[in-house]
């Protein structure tokens, strides 16, 4: 796992704030999101990069390590990307239409919605997308010009010459299922006792899904039975009368009837992605792109009481 550029600036601002409360606030996030992603940083580095305590946030020797290089990177990298900007924006053509494509993702409205502020004189067209591989041959080809995508990160996707992908966000999958199935009170629940359920694969989503499911639930000794392959609302109804029961982005309202349960038993996740065609004049703005679309699904999550008392909880471990 690679080191982002902006959990470089994360890091940089909780030393700057001395205070995880206070640096959360600063770039948008809750206290829990802040957390949960410095943790994952954390692990990248092999160790922690902070003390907290009652005082604040104080940067450990592997901390101030980090920090130094930070420093050192970040002007350079700031740097660089102005002068290319400022030398692409002069020599590439305005498009009248910039096209793009989503899979079921929270980040795809705040990008479009960047996007229409960066370039005001483009019009921008959305479509949703059921196969990433499809989207990034599309880029490739220079059909579209931007994809907001998903990916399983022990099943990714390809990374095609021409299309820059940047990894936004990774979350953890969760479980839906009717509030009346007897599971749903206890909040949370183990993947081994959904054995004898039915299951739904999503029909508006390929992100090599069967393959995935198969694969964790293998490894808590079941297979799973697929009974169904149905997306949106025929889905929703599915699970609120209880005939099956399916994988969850964190951040889902699935609506009344439906309960969003965390799996304690196995390791799942999702990772978001944004994808940009690289001799494309948006690929220009890929930074502004890429904060929208981490600012997009932080303001999804916080909306998600489950996921927000999920990353308390990874928090205080």
């Amino acid at each position: 796992m690679e080191v982002e550029v902006r959990q470089l600036r994360m890091i940089c601002e909780i030393a700057k704030a001395g205070s995880m409360t206070r640096a959360a606030s600063a770039l948008g996030l809750t206290q829990p999101a802040l957390t949960y992603q410095l943790q994952r940083v954390e692990r990248m580095f092999g160790g922690a990069l902070f003390v907290r305590d009652r005082r604040g946030s104080r940067p450990t020797a592997l901390g101030e390590l980090v920090l130094n290089h930070a420093k050192t990177l970040l002007p350079s990298l700031d740097k660089l990307i102005t002068e290319a900007q400022s030398r692409t924006e002069d020599r590439s053509p305005v498009p009248q239409v910039v096209r793009m494509a989503a899979q079921p993702t929270p980040l795809a409205a705040p990008v479009a919605q960047r996007l229409g502020e960066l370039m005001p004189e483009t019009q921008v067209v959305l479509r949703q997308q059921r196969c990433g591989w499809d989207a990034l041959e599309l880029l490739a080809a220079g059909t579209l010009e931007a994809a907001l995508l998903l990916e399983h990160p022990g099943l990714a996707l390809p990374r095609p010459a021409g299309v820059l992908v940047h990894e936004v966000v990774t979350e953890p999958l969760f479980i839906a299922m009717a509030t009346s199935n007897p599971l749903a009170w206890r909040g949370e629940v183990r993947l081994a006792e959904l054995a004898g359920q039915s299951w739904i694969l999503p029909d508006d989503l390929e992100v090599r899904c069967s393959e995935y499911l198969h694969g964790i639930c293998q490894s808590v000794g079941f297979t799973p039975t697929i009974g169904y392959r149905l997306g949106g609302s025929t889905a929703r109804d599915v699970l609120r009368r209880g005939l099956a029961v399916m994988l969850a982005q964190a951040t889902a309202d699935c609506g009344e009837g439906i309960a969003v349960l965390p799996i304690t038993d196995v390791h799942t996740e999702l990772r978001h992605l944004l994808a940009l065609a690289a001799d494309s004049p948006v690929a220009a703005h890929g930074a502004d792109l890429l904060a929208a679309a981490s600012s997009g699904y932080w303001d999804e999550a916080a909306k998600a009481r489950v996921y927000q008392r999920w990353l308390t909880r990874r928090m205080a471990v």
